[in-house]
């Protein structure tokens, strides 16, 4: 069983819902509706308003606290979000993760005549429309970009227009998590 198949079972089991009795329930329902709760606004009729005290030192590191998880935050979305290479700034380039890797020129296609603007998005390049903008080819029917990959299993998908599209040439990922189903092309070193 692949992991794929595994993954969707799972998925499938975590959102079959849970029967729960009836009787439990409605006798839930009804203690609760029977529970009085203090009125903090002292006004009868108003909803019960809860009143949060936290003794002045409490708070004073609470705030200083989430101060430095949000400069820490901040900072670590900083380096993520930075524009990552350009595929012509890594062309001839090699990637160091421990040793040195060769990069493999991939040529990307997509037959799109209708289409006004397209640029290739994935895992390689964080999903920035901005960093693999495809040209369209002489004959006006297609647009390419080559991007120069480590060996390994990339997912990606096409902008077309500001619509986000399969490549219908290629295998299709598993279902992103937002609906949408990507397509993967695996490099092997100097190979695709």
């Amino acid at each position: 069983m692949t992991d794929d198949v595994r993954f969707d079972r799972i998925v499938e089991e975590l959102r079959t819902p849970v029967p729960i009795d009836a009787a439990w329930r409605d006798r839930l329902l009804r203690e609760v509706s029977m529970e009085k709760l203090p009125n903090a606004s002292g006004v009868p009729g108003l909803p019960t308003a809860r009143v949060w005290r936290v003794r002045p030192v409490a708070g004073l590191a609470a705030a200083v606290a989430l101060l430095v998880v949000g400069l820490v935050s901040g900072l670590s979305l900083g380096r993520r979000t930075a524009s990552p290479p350009s595929a012509a700034s890594m062309a001839g380039t090699t990637l160091r993760t421990g040793g040195q890797v060769a990069l493999t020129p991939v040529k990307f296609v997509l037959v799109a005549p209708r289409a006004a603007q397209v640029s290739l998005v994935g895992d390689f390049n964080r999903w920035n429309t901005a960093a693999s903008p495809m040209r369209r080819s002489g004959d006006g029917r297609s647009w390419y970009v080559e991007v120069p990959l480590p060996p390994g299993r990339h997912v990606y998908a096409f902008v077309v227009d500001g619509e986000v599209v399969r490549d219908p040439d290629a295998a299709a990922a598993p279902d992103d998590g937002f609906g949408v189903r990507n397509s993967v092309l695996l490099v092997a070193d100097g190979k695709t």
